[in-house]
């Protein structure tokens, strides 16, 4: 437990950090594996018509596919294997010495991916039309690979399954969530790509192939919305109950405005979603003619907020572990954290210098206790600031408050003995002290 050292993110967090990087590379991720369908379906569509300015739109598609997916795709890749092995190392670290193969089969699928990818754009003229087509379906194979190997992974984080007590790797790969979440991502890799397309549709100069293609392009969006209610509730369906009945809860408290933060992202993503629809059934779809690149780039952006939002959701239906039952998102063992009143911290871990508390270094322990339990989802100053979320709070309320983090449910334990939970309490009080209380505020 508690053997890497600590990555001070403060300010934003190192939450926040891991879910930017994230968000983007999950949604051009998902574009590489859709805008791969579209380009083998579209391409089909051209050499079956013999339609020459579709080809010619398809294969500028191909190529900002190939610049952005390759590109930010690889950068966002590295960008993610970056922050979260340094903000989560404890987690990160169960993830590959659990599923060591399946990352190794990412990484080689991935390297094929854009081997082909380049190889499909590079080769426009220079093969024959069907051997050219025949790379297009072959992309998205390998593209739609990489989704079915990292959702395993993904999916196993919140629905361990049957891996928490028999430990084998196919139960924890082929986990409850496994299924429901890959048709449920493979819907929406459709709709990505159709506003990705329909974003290079509305820069088409002529103004014929640009309504055409825009209206084309708007149908790849339609499935998904109808599709994905159904969808949605069958990952639902698959959820550790203790973790659907915290939707159950936040929906039935919309009526009396009581929302958590998980209702009211679960509200976004609806309302977003619902959003992208009708202004692609309303532009591109029913009025392309009317439809400009500013409304393309609009619900580009949409589409990044809901990719988002529901990246959010995720991580809050673990809270408070990363593996779900398994490991607190401090990095905590759930199996060690069963005797956490008895656990002495600072004997335990080996970036903390000093073995004793003393007058003199009490504060300075209960720092490093700090970075070691709560840094993972708090900061000092900035998100989920201990200024804001202890204002008011006396010295012996903290000490108090760490003894019953889990009330919430969405916190692991005080992980330390009575004496590093003072430090800790003395520590947060010093923080907070100069803050004052709600009825001086106002």
């Amino acid at each position: 437990m508690l053997e890497f050292p600590v990555w001070n993110v403060n300010g934003i967090g190192g939450g926040w950090l891991i879910g930017i990087i994230a968000t983007l590379h999950v949604y051009v991720a998902q574009f590489a594996i859709g805008g791969g369908l579209y380009l083998a379906v579209t391409e089909y569509i051209a050499f079956k018509n013999n339609d020459q300015p579709l080809l010619d739109y398809i294969r500028g598609f191909s190529n900002f596919l190939m610049l952005l997916t390759t590109v930010f795709g690889a950068l966002g890749g590295v960008g993610i294997w970056f922050v979260v092995g340094n903000v989560n190392p404890t987690g990160i670290s169960a993830l590959i010495h659990n599923f060591m193969f399946f990352w190794a089969i990412e990484w080689v699928v991935f390297l094929v991916e854009i081997s082909i990818a380049f190889f499909y754009y590079y080769s426009w003229g220079k093969v024959s039309k069907k051997f050219h087509l025949q790379l297009a379906w072959l992309y998205y194979g390998i593209a739609f690979m990489s989704l079915v190997v990292i959702n395993g992974i993904l999916t196993f984080m919140l629905t361990p399954g049957d891996w928490i007590t028999t430990g084998n790797i196919w139960d924890a790969f082929f986990n409850p969530s496994y299924l429901p979440s890959v048709v449920l991502r493979t819907v929406i890799t459709f709709a990505i790509a159709g506003v990705f397309a329909i974003v290079t549709s509305s820069r088409i100069k002529d103004e014929a192939m640009r309504v055409r293609m825009l209206h084309y392009s708007a149908k790849w969006l339609m499935p998904s919305f109808f599709l994905l209610p159904f969808i949605g509730y069958w990952f639902f369906s698959s959820l550790p109950e203790s973790v659907a009945s915290l939707v159950l809860s936040g929906i039935a408290n919309i009526g009396s405005g009581n929302l958590s933060i998980l209702t009211r992202l679960l509200l976004l993503v609806m309302l977003l979603s619902v959003t992208i629809y009708l202004v692609s059934l309303l532009g591109p779809y029913f009025n392309p003619k009317m439809f400009t690149f500013g409304f393309s780039i609009a619900i580009l952006i949409l589409g990044l907020f809901v990719t988002g939002a529901t990246e959010s959701i995720r991580e809050m239906l673990r809270k408070p572990y990363v593996i779900y039952d398994y490991l607190y998102s401090n990095g905590v063992l759930k199996s060690v954290a069963a005797d956490s009143s008895n656990y002495n911290i600072i004997m335990h871990n080996k970036w903390i210098a000093e073995k004793t508390i003393t007058p003199e270094n009490q504060k300075i322990v209960g720092e490093k206790i700090f970075r070691v339990q709560c840094q993972s989802c708090h900061t000092t100053t900035g998100y989920r600031s201990l200024e804001d979320l202890a204002a008011g709070w006396d010295r012996e309320f903290i000490y108090r408050r760490l003894s019953a983090l889990t009330a919430t449910g969405i916190m692991p334990p005080f992980m330390g003995n009575d004496e590093e939970r003072r430090a800790l309490a003395e520590y947060i009080g010093d923080i907070v002290k100069a803050k004052p209380l709600v009825a001086e505020k106002k």
